[in-house]
């Protein structure tokens, strides 16, 4: 049977571009990892100097030329070195000596040669002096243990047979002793083992500024999600309403009846759309939060030191990018209702108009005075003439005073409608919206409550 947990195993050493185990891996800014060859292939394709990541869909400014100097993924390196034996279906099978021709099956493992050993090279490691310091395991240990988790030493790919062992803080790479003679003479530099715990620091405090971002897009799409169910319901719940009211008229209005039904169907269609690509980009950047957050956490408990710190600076690069990015949390209470004027049901080819909410998202327009107020104006006329209605203002904190009570009193109830709240002089545009507001953190804050005020 194969070893528990190599369906995850072999996904991770599984390309998702080539469906293959990867072949030279290569770590992007965004710390997904693909195939040398299966990234040269795609900025070729993609051309002008650009690279989009097939997985979180961020754009890079990487040409052909660029991908050799991308930093290698040590880790998956190591992993895929002993993938066929951890995943093996004949569990008493064992692998053949790496280190010698004798055909004989290892009874372990050498971390520092990253080699499988029979008992005969395993005597032989005691009893050379230059490899009495190396570090047997056993096959049932390795099958045990994590294997990013093993210890696996690395050569420097400049001098042949040197360990990578110094971190030269001044490059922020990991260097072996040949390479402070010239390439890095007179930088600081210090042992892999004398930094890795101020390094993996500083990746978790990193990571863990990650973390709410991946709660905030969870709500997000919790939020999107209620928003495409409400909007279902309400697109059924508005199709009756027609129905009801179209029974009522004579056979000639059947025709609009069949149009403003395809009106609804369209609007909502429409506004699914807006829905799923809002939640398609959310889930993207979920997935990348999710992704960067599990790649630091194991990076940082199952790696070597070397694997660690050769992509340090790739890791803390794209944690600072998904920290610093914010999550608007949407507002989305869209759907369509039907607009019915009684007095003039006679012309009701004039006056009968399935009503259509806005998903535009709410935006800080800056202090632009009268430039401001006609934005506002442009935004809010087409939507004016669809309600067939004229807007008055509410609620002035300049003139009813700066009150939740009063606002409420004045506002709640009385959808649609626009907030605009002026803070330190500049002006935040709170949307159109049908739906009542409720007030937050001192009164500074303003968020809309379940209650639905359109009918």
């Amino acid at each position: 049977m194969a070893k528990p947990g190599s369906k995850q195993l072999e996904d991770e050493v599984t390309c998702a571009i080539c469906i293959e185990h990867f072949t030279d891996p290569r770590l992007l800014p965004c710390l997904h990892t693909f195939c040398r060859h299966c990234l040269e292939d795609l900025a070729e394709h993609s051309g002008k100097g650009k690279l989009v990541c097939p997985l979180c869909k961020v754009e890079y400014e990487i040409a052909v030329a660029d991908i050799p100097s991308l930093k290698v993924n040590f880790p998956i390196n190591n992993l895929i070195s002993i993938l066929s034996f951890l995943t093996s279906e004949d569990s008493d099978k064992k692998p053949v000596c790496e280190m010698c021709e004798s055909g004989e099956t290892s009874q372990g493992r050498c971390n520092d040669c990253a080699q499988f050993v029979c008992e005969l090279c395993i005597t032989g490691h005691k009893r050379m002096r230059p490899l009495q310091h190396h570090t047997i395991v056993s096959l049932e240990e390795v099958k045990s243990r994590r294997p990013l988790a093993m210890n696996v030493i690395y050569y420097c790919d400049k001098h042949k047979g040197k360990k990578l062992k110094l971190f030269c803080e001044s490059c922020e790479e990991v260097i072996c002793k040949d390479c402070t003679v010239v390439d890095h003479k007179n930088h600081d530099y210090l042992f892999t083992s004398d930094v890795i715990a101020r390094e993996k620091e500083e990746i978790l405090g990193r990571a863990k500024k990650v973390s709410p971002k991946v709660t905030d897009i969870e709500q997000a799409i919790a939020l999107v999600e209620k928003a495409q169910e409400a909007l279902e319901e309400n697109k059924h719940a508005t199709r009756r309403d027609l129905d009801a009211f179209i029974d009522k008229q004579i056979s000639a209005l059947e025709k609009m009846r069949a149009d403003l039904k395809s009106e609804i169907d369209s609007a909502c269609q429409k506004q699914e759309k807006q829905l799923t690509a809002e939640r398609e980009n959310l889930s993207v950047r979920l997935a990348s939060a999710r992704s960067s957050l599990d790649f630091a956490e194991r990076l940082c408990t199952e790696s070597c030191d070397v694997g660690l710190l050769s992509i340090r600076k790739e890791v803390l690069s794209q944690l600072s990018i998904l920290a610093e990015k914010p999550v608007d949390l949407p507002f989305m209470e869209g759907g369509v209702r039907l607009v019915v004027d009684e007095e003039y049901w006679g012309s009701l080819s004039k006056n009968i108009s399935i009503y259509k909410s806005s998903f535009e998202k709410s935006a800080i327009l800056g202090t632009k005075g009268k430039e401001y107020i006609r934005d506002l104006l442009v935004f809010l006329s087409p939507v004016q003439r669809s309600a067939n209605s004229q807007w008055e203002l509410c609620y002035s904190a300049k003139r009813d005073g700066w009150n939740s009570k009063t606002f409420h009193e004045k506002c709640d109830g009385k959808a649609p409608n626009v907030v605009i709240v002026s803070v330190d002089g500049r002006y935040v545009f709170g949307g159109y919206t049908d739906v009542a507001w409720t007030t937050f953190q001192h009164e500074r804050l303003f968020y809309a409550n379940e209650t639905n005020y359109t009918n």
